[in-house]
């Protein structure tokens, strides 16, 4: 047969063939050059999924060249699926691994080869992360900071102990301001707190709280200050508190800010009522120096959102309070900036309060 053509048929054409057990061992024979293009790669899949008997085979045919093929575009499904089905066994997953021990650095960081590290981390055995932590340990930082090599350090602390997690902290806790301020390392922080002990997880917390002011504005590092408010366990009620010690006397600056805004959001949708009214005050009494700022904040493409949230939790008194103001300015009323959005939730608030502010003339 030229297998060439058997190649370049299409995946439903290519099956048809396969229930033919000598053109089967045929193609298992040419693996390698089956590996090579995308139809060849689904066909080996093919294979090594529905035909449990020639596995062995298949697997006997690539293992010399496991490094190579890891790294294929093609050949890493394959690397993949091998992975998945050995999961109970663990014979195939070990054989891989002692085939690429000494290059998971390496492979962590390729495009394709990622995807086998993960793979692996998440079916093997746990005794053997601890060998993979070591040859990983010496490069953390940089890993963490790499597209691929980030997604391989947060499933490795997803799926090895709190113990060992709290050694990657141990290793990266001079970096830790730098890393949850970068675009990948402040997720893999994230993960860390999801999956370390509490000495470990109050460590990491005071040091994003030396550092508050810097990463509430950053980017990637106001990810994290969001975490701690949206962490549902007991910690929360002391972490809320703290974030809203460091952005009191801020908030109006805070909600003109792209990054920080999202903290003073946070707080009014999760925070308790205490300090629901502690924001809106701040708020209301900046307003009575600064005339304009509630006006500033409706304008404005960040304090809109901040604006529609004091009106949601604000009682009826706030409501009035700020409705009277913004509708009061020419600006707001022609739509100016983004206070639209503002004079559209005062158009639904005053529906789901029967008509209670008809008396500002809403909408014109």
């Amino acid at each position: 047969m030229d297998f060439n053509n058997f190649i370049s048929f299409s995946e439903e054409d290519g099956e048809k063939f396969l229930k033919d057990e000598n053109l089967r061992k045929q193609i298992i024979e040419n693996t390698l050059i089956f590996l090579n293009s995308e139809n060849g790669s689904k066909i080996i899949q093919k294979i090594y999924n529905d035909y449990p008997l020639n596995r062995e085979e298949i697997f006997n045919k690539i293992y010399p060249y496991i490094l190579d093929i890891t790294k294929s575009d093609k050949g890493n499904y394959l690397m993949q699926k091998i992975i998945e089905s050995d999961a109970s066994e663990q014979k195939k997953i070990i054989k891989i691994f002692n085939k690429i021990k000494g290059h998971i650095l390496e492979l962590s960081i390729h495009n394709h080869g990622t995807y086998i590290i993960q793979k692996l981390i998440e079916k093997i055995k746990e005794n053997y992360l601890i060998d993979i932590s070591k040859e990983l340990e010496w490069q953390y930082i940089y890993l963490i900071k790499d597209k691929n090599g980030n997604r391989v350090i947060q499933n490795l602390i997803m799926k090895q102990s709190k113990e060992e997690n709290d050694k990657i902290y141990e290793k990266i806790e001079n970096n830790l301001i730098e890393l949850s301020m970068n675009k990948y390392g402040c997720h893999v922080i994230q993960e860390l707190l999801n999956n370390c002990n509490e000495i470990t997880y109050y460590k990491i917390f005071q040091k994003i709280f030396e550092n508050i002011d810097s990463l509430i504005k950053d980017k990637s590092g106001n990810y994290l200050i969001q975490y701690f408010l949206e962490d549902n366990t007991i910690k929360n009620i002391k972490n809320l508190d703290i974030i809203y010690q460091s952005i009191k006397g801020h908030i109006f600056d805070f909600c003109l800010d792209k990054h920080s805004v999202y903290i003073v959001e946070k707080i009014l949708e999760l925070g308790n009522e205490n300090y629901r009214k502690k924001i809106i005050n701040e708020i209301l009494e900046l307003n009575k120096v600064k005339k304009d700022c509630l006006i500033v904040l409706a304008k404005n493409q960040y304090g809109n959102h901040v604006m529609q949230l004091l009106l949601k939790f604000g009682d009826m008194k706030t409501k009035k309070i700020i409705i009277d103001k913004i509708l009061s300015d020419q600006g707001v009323k022609n739509k100016e900036g983004y206070s639209s959005h503002v004079l559209e939730y005062i158009e639904a608030l005053n529906i789901m309060n029967n008509g209670a502010f008809d008396y500002l003339k809403i909408g014109n």
